[in-house]
């Protein structure tokens, strides 16, 4: 499990090289094999960062495999929709609003995405532990045999433009870009 999921922990290869259109998870300094027997409720540290943190981490739950795709749900939520829902709230009231997300809320974390990730949200709602990758696979693959040639001909948008790597890898090291 990689217990750190958000979006500065993924990379595309080099410009112009032939991975460059492939996208790389880094920063495995979290990362722990799944124990197969679990501390008690209480006793696992609250880890990786707030906006992406699983609901169940917060109550100091043994990480599972199915946090790590809610992770990436908030992450991929964020991507279509350029914020999380509780993006502007204090940290301390992030965990309420992540719950109530999820039980009379669905609909803020489902904006702007496709009808596929719903069903992801309720494959991940629905297991204590385990997540069924065969099916969250065969659901993105469904989504993406629902694009037109021309959208899946479309090139990533660092493809488009080159400086976009450079300008995420000089905002993510911390110097200043002017114009930006």
């Amino acid at each position: 499990m990689h217990r750190d999921i958000k979006p500065s922990n993924f990379v595309v290869g080099l410009p112009q090289s032939e991975m460059d259109d492939q996208v790389f998870i880094i920063d495995f300094g979290l990362a722990r094999q799944r124990r197969e027997k679990s501390r008690p409720t209480g006793a696992c540290p609250i880890l990786g960062t707030d906006a992406y943190r699983p609901i169940s981490n917060y109550s100091r739950v043994e990480y599972q495999p199915k946090d790590d795709i809610e992770s990436w749900f908030y992450m991929c939520h964020e991507f279509f929709n350029g914020a999380l829902p509780w993006d502007k709230l204090p940290h301390s009231s992030t965990l309420d609003f992540k719950i109530h997300c999820r039980k009379l809320g669905r609909d803020l974390l489902l904006s702007n995405m496709p009808d596929t990730f719903d069903e992801i949200l309720k494959s991940i709602d629905s297991s204590k532990t385990k997540v069924d990758y065969f099916q969250i696979s065969t659901l993105l693959k469904a989504a993406l045999a629902n694009l037109s040639q021309e959208q899946l001909a479309e090139p990533f948008s660092w493809k488009k433009d080159p400086t976009i790597v450079h300008r995420a890898t000089t905002i993510e090291q911390g110097r200043v870009i002017p114009g930006i």
